[in-house]
C-alpha cells in the first residue's frame, strides 16, 4: 500500500484519521532508504496541537502506528521508533528470520557494549482547518515543520 491508505484483510483505511475502523491494531512501516531523517507527527484539532518526532533513519529504520479501541471507542493511539523486536519474544525473534522487508526487527546490545541513538521531540500550536503534515526536516539546529491549513501550505521553523 501507499501511505496514508493502509490493507486489511477486510478493507482499506486511511491511517490519517483515528476514526475509520473500530479495530485495534498495529501499522508497520519501514522508512525510505534513500531519505536519512524519519519523522512522524499526530495533531489534535480539538485542542490545537500537533506532537511530533524527527530521527535519524540509521537508529530507528521504521515506525508503528498504533491504535487501541475497546468498545467501539478509540482509547489510545500512539507512535513507536524503536529498535524492539516486533511483537515476538526474544527467543523467538533468535530462533526465526524475523527480518521486515530485509531488516531486522531488533537490535541486539552485547555484555558491556555501548551504543547511542537519539529523537528530537516537539509540540507546536495548529489553526483550525489543519488537515495533514507534509514534511518534517531539522535546518539550522531547529525543526522545520510544513503542513497544510485549509488547503494551504505553511511553514513553522521550531528552535
Amino acid at each position: 500500500y501507499h501511505w496514508p491508505i493502509a490493507c486489511f484483510p477486510d478493507a482499506y483505511i486511511n491511517l490519517r484519521k483515528s476514526h475509520t475502523t473500530t479495530k485495534s491494531y498495529v501499522s508497520t512501516h519501514l522508512l525510505d532508504n534513500h531519505s536519512s531523517l524519519g519523522w512522524a507527527t499526530i495533531a489534535n484539532p480539538e485542542k490545537n496541537l500537533m506532537v511530533g518526532y524527527v530521527w535519524n533513519t540509521e537508529d530507528y529504520p521504521w515506525v508503528n502506528f498504533w491504535y487501541q479501541y475497546e468498545n467501539d471507542q478509540l482509547i489510545g493511539r500512539g507512535i513507536e521508533f524503536a529498535t524492539c523486536g516486533m511483537w515476538q519474544s526474544f527467543e523467538y525473534m533468535m530462533t526465526h528470520d524475523s527480518r521486515f522487508f530485509g531488516q531486522n526487527s531488533f537490535e541486539f546490545i552485547d555484555a558491556g557494549e555501548r551504543i547511542d541513538k537519539s529523537y528530537r521531540m516537539f509540540l507546536h500550536p495548529i489553526d483550525e482547518g489543519f488537515e495533514k503534515t507534509s514534511n518534517v526536516q531539522v535546518v539550522n539546529e531547529g525543526i522545520e515543520i510544513e503542513y497544510v491549513v485549509s488547503g494551504k501550505i505553511q511553514k513553522s521553523v521550531i528552535r
